[in-house]
């Protein structure tokens, strides 16, 4: 007969509870990681493509704003 600790039951927790804590930590960082890449996003990328779809928009406008010809 097995000792208490040597059960097949008991080696199975301790597996469970050790993938357990591992997904945990992975959505932990996985969590944290996601949010600083929203965080960067709003900071800093959609700010910049704003800037260069305005300056765009402002270039188009040029073009088709009318200018007289002086002659």
């Amino acid at each position: 007969m097995l000792p208490k600790y040597r059960k097949k039951s008991y080696i199975l927790d301790k597996l469970h509870h050790g993938f357990v804590k591992i997904c945990m930590g992975v959505t932990v960082i996985g969590g944290v990681t996601l949010g600083y890449k929203i965080y960067i996003y709003f900071r800093y990328i959609k700010p910049a493509l704003r800037e260069i779809q305005m300056k765009n928009n402002d270039d188009l406008l040029e073009e088709g704003r009318y200018k007289p010809i002086v002659g």
